[in-house]
């Protein structure tokens, strides 16, 4: 098995966020969320949430710079999603068709919102917008889910 550093990796940003996502559920740091909330108890009600995986690696560069990734947030994200939001820093690594093991710095964004096709449409042109001004290949993972929440 070969293996690379955290730094030296190509970019596959899905099958790495799938690989960020499951060490981090694994390592009990996400929590295993049901695929429905039915039945929720009051004073908390049926919220969709999505998790969005963004891999810090860009072509031709070493990685998405926290400047970089603040500007993302005040440009792309907080405009779309004025309510909030919440960002995790995480690592990732996944194993390539080469037999390489990559890993890499990610950041996951996640946001409890009302499904609608406006919100809807808000979180896939974030998806784009990063895939656009970071060189990835694939578009940030997203993962689905209805929680009980409360605000």
């Amino acid at each position: 098995m070969c293996e690379r550093p955290w730094g030296l990796r190509r970019s596959r940003p899905i099958a790495r966020a799938i690989a960020a996502a499951l060490t981090l559920t694994s390592a009990g740091v996400l929590p295993m969320l049901p695929a429905r909330a039915e039945g929720c108890a009051a004073p908390t009600s049926a919220t969709q949430q999505v998790e969005l995986y963004f891999g810090a690696s860009v072509k031709g560069r070493p990685f998405v710079t926290e400047r970089a990734w603040s500007k993302f947030l005040d440009t792309e994200v907080t405009p779309r999603l004025p309510d909030g939001l919440t960002v995790f820093d995480a690592h990732g690594q996944w194993r390539s068709g080469d037999g390489w093991i990559y890993r890499e710095a990610t950041r996951v964004l996640l946001i409890l919102y009302k499904a609608d096709a406006a919100s809807e449409g808000k979180i896939e042109a974030l998806r784009d917008a990063y895939k656009k001004q970071f060189h990835q290949e694939d578009a940030p993972l997203r993962v689905d889910s209805t929680v009980c929440a409360a605000f």
